[in-house]
């Protein structure tokens, strides 16, 4: 039997189904095909007429596994990307939501270090690792302030 788009979205779907869950992502043909895209795209150099009938050899079908994970991965870190981490004051909790976008960059590494073990993807210049920064905003705007606080 070929591996086709519909292989690749069964695939992506069971792999990674709470993340696209969390991303709301659609779990069918419209909501991955930029993921197979890239993935067939870079499994076997075509032009965009042919990748909705490529098929993938039965041998490669490991690696096209392994750049389907590091596309999916690269698409949810880049909608995680925009969580920001919340700090309040007490009795509120803070918020780490940060914390799926750092784990998702974890897996993505290693997704990116196995499509490299199967030769579809090459040691490219290492991308920003993904980190936050904190950032301190006031929004109290009850409280009166002197002139020497805006100087």
């Amino acid at each position: 039997m070929a591996y086709t788009r519909i292989s690749a979205v069964s695939f992506i779907a069971g792999e990674y189904a709470a993340l696209i869950n969390e991303t709301k992502l659609s779990p069918d043909l419209t909501g991955l095909s930029s993921i197979i895209d890239n993935a067939f795209l870079a499994y076997k150099p075509a032009n965009y007429e042919t990748l909705s009938t490529m098929e993938v050899l039965s041998a490669d079908v490991p690696g096209v596994q392994a750049l389907l994970k590091f596309y999916a991965l690269n698409k949810f870190a880049s909608i995680l990307a925009t969580r920001v981490d919340l700090y309040t004051d007490t009795p509120s909790p803070d918020a780490k939501r940060s914390q799926a976008f750092k784990n998702v960059m974890q897996l993505l590494q290693m997704a990116k270090a196995e499509a490299i073990g199967y030769g579809y993807l090459s040691e490219l210049a290492d991308e920003d690792s993904g980190s936050f920064q904190r950032i301190v905003y006031n929004t109290d705007k009850v409280e009166p302030r002197t002139d020497s606080e805006y100087a």
